[in-house]
């Protein structure tokens, strides 16, 4: 501590002595002008010869001093070399102070008011202006200040008992214009001392926001990094898992695999949550609001949990004025919107064992009402002030993994308070619970057409006769896709990149479909490998499906706005089959 304190003092010194010289040069001028304004006054009562010699040696002084201002080093940081500048500087104050004061003993004539007068009043006024100047080196005022006055009173004295009164009150201007002179030093010093702090001060946040923004942008290759390494292995089990239930025969084998299942769905959900907390903790998701036709949101949340409340007994109801009017919009965010959805039917779905889910939309006002309710366990209201926190769960004290870690609901209100759309819970005990979501209106000229995607049930064995080319870096994938595909009847293609896939395209040009892995090895990406592809094929328009384990919105619309499907890691061997029918159908192709 104590060494920090003697560098900053030498800071201090060495910005003193540089302010110095950085203002030195008007007073200098201004001496040598004053000086000729008093050679040209009493020109005409005083010795020429006198006023001439007295006039050279200012400006052989001002030229002495313009040399110093000229070599002096305004860069040098090294204390004890600007102190010497200091003291060279002061050398020249000193003998201006000789100078100014020798003034009284040249041309001085008490007997003339007007000379005596006009002589002492511009010496006070020299020393009054050099004050603020002189005095961020203390020094150098006290050289001009005390020749100056001492050369003043000498005279004074000399003349008899009647200008002792006279000579005592210059001494009082003097010890005055000391005093207020280190009192300016010491403020102009300590001005310079918190000029330096809020400099290291500013500094300091300044490395502390390079290494937040380090810390940041590590979190987002980590977070973009996990996104995909760490749901590949989870994908690549459903892939396998899927395989499997295809040779299962007995019904212990299927019991098993179900087990199975539910324990990979299990960590699947708990990866998604933990990433997409860590994203919006990091600040990492970027709104973009627009737009939205509420009916083709809703189509897309009823293909998606149909066979889920199905598979529970559950009646799952869609039903929205959008549904018969698609002229009204939504001004929201599309992918997140959707995000804070899948999280309510989710916990509908899982805390339901009978009766019914709800999803509606009304337009009160210039507003928009989403609700999604349940007639399942319902919620106490001493328990409804925690259900958004963190980790927080109802009736699973046991920490039962396969109903989650408590993320849900966290996540829907951080996504409603980036969106700035109002939700509210009202619940009861045995009854169920209700979410509202007020979500502002927009205007449109030109709505999207909604055209619903029809749900289809899985397909059997064999009853899919297309050739698919799987693009995937990871064997073990590449292995995953063809053993779900081909029992389907797909003839499988696997590569690991477009370079990969030439010699299969020559040889089975007739490819129907794409699906690629987003992220490849080398930095590339799926979508640059497709679109290689549909160049290779001269097919502009070959369908094609993008796996993504990275859920970065901004990255989402930009796979969606380039019309490329999309499938989230881990894929449902379901979600995969309706998709595939989906694309087929859209190309008129046979299923």
């Amino acid at each position: 501590m104590a060494d920090q304190n003697s560098l900053q003092e030498q800071r201090i010194k060495v910005e003193g002595v540089r302010i110095l010289y950085a203002q030195a040069l008007f007073p200098s001028i201004s001496m040598l002008l004053i000086s000729s304004a008093i050679v040209g006054i009493f020109w005409e009562t005083q010795s020429h010869q006198v006023l001439l010699t007295w006039l050279a040696a200012n400006f052989v002084l001002f030229g002495l001093r313009g040399i110093l201002i000229w070599l002096f080093p305004k860069n040098a940081t090294d204390a004890d070399v600007m102190q010497r500048w200091g003291w060279m500087f002061t050398f020249t104050t000193l003998l201006t102070g000789f100078l100014w004061g020798s003034l009284v003993w040249l041309i001085l004539d008490l007997s003339s008011v007007f000379n005596a007068l006009t002589i002492m009043l511009v010496l006070i006024i020299m020393m009054a202006g050099t004050l603020g100047i002189y005095a961020t080196f203390f020094p150098a005022y006290v050289a001009f200040a005390l020749p100056t006055v001492f050369l003043m009173v000498a005279r004074l004295a000399s003349e008899g008992e009647e200008f002792f009164f006279l000579s005592f009150i210059l001494l009082g201007f003097l010890v005055a214009f000391l005093i207020y002179s280190l009192m300016h030093y010491r403020l102009v010093n300590e001005s310079i001392r918190q000029r330096f702090e809020n400099i290291d001060l500013l500094h300091g946040i300044s490395l502390k926001k390079e290494e937040a923004e380090k810390a940041n942008a590590d979190k987002t290759r980590f977070l973009a990094s996990a996104s995909h390494d760490l749901r590949q292995p989870i994908h690549a089990m459903d892939l396998f898992a899927d395989a499997l239930e295809q040779e299962m025969t007995t019904g212990k084998q299927q019991l098993l695999l179900g087990k199975l299942r539910e324990s990979m769905d299990s960590m699947g959900s708990l990866l998604n949550s933990l990433l997409n907390m860590s994203k919006l903790e990091a600040e990492l998701i970027e709104v973009k609001p627009h737009a939205l036709i509420p009916a083709s949101i809703f189509a897309k949340m009823k293909d998606e949990f149909l066979q889920q409340a199905q598979e529970k007994g559950l009646e799952f109801q869609v039903a929205t004025d959008a549904m018969q009017d698609s002229v009204y919009s939504i001004q929201s965010d599309d992918i997140l919107l959707e995000n804070i959805l899948r999280n309510l039917l989710s916990n509908a779905i899982k805390y339901t064992d009978h009766g019914k889910i709800y999803l509606t939309c009304i337009k009160q006002g210039d507003a928009c009402i989403i609700s999604i309710e349940d007639t399942g366990i319902g919620i106490a209201e001493d328990e409804q002030g925690k259900v958004f926190d963190a980790f927080y769960q109802i009736d699973n004290p046991e920490r039962d993994r396969s109903k989650g870690i408590g993320l849900g609901l966290s996540i829907v209100k951080r996504l409603c308070q980036l969106l700035d759309h109002h939700i509210e819970m009202h619940s009861a005990p045995g009854k169920g619970t209700r979410f509202e979501m007020t979500i502002p209106c927009a205007v449109t000229s030109e709505p999207q057409a909604y055209v619903p995607r029809i749900y289809t049930p899985s397909l059997k064995r064999g009853e899919l006769t297309i050739t698919i080319l799987v693009i995937d870096d990871e064997k073990a994938i590449q292995d995953g896709m063809q053993a779900m595909l081909e029992p389907w009847g797909c003839h499988v293609l696997t590569c690991g990149s477009s370079e990969e896939s030439i010699p299969l395209l020559q040889s089975n040009p007739d490819i129907d479909l794409v699906i690629a892995d987003y992220r490849l090895r080398g930095g590339n990406l799926g979508t640059d490998a497709i679109s290689s592809v549909r160049e290779i094929l001269g097919r502009p328009s070959l369908p094609s499906i993008i796996i993504s384990g990275d859920t970065e919105p901004t990255r989402m619309q930009e796979m969606q706005k380039a019309g490329f499907e999309m499938l989230h890691k881990p894929v449902k061997p379901m979600q995969m089959r309706a998709l595939i029918q989906h694309v087929m159908r859209d190309i008129n192709r046979k299923i």
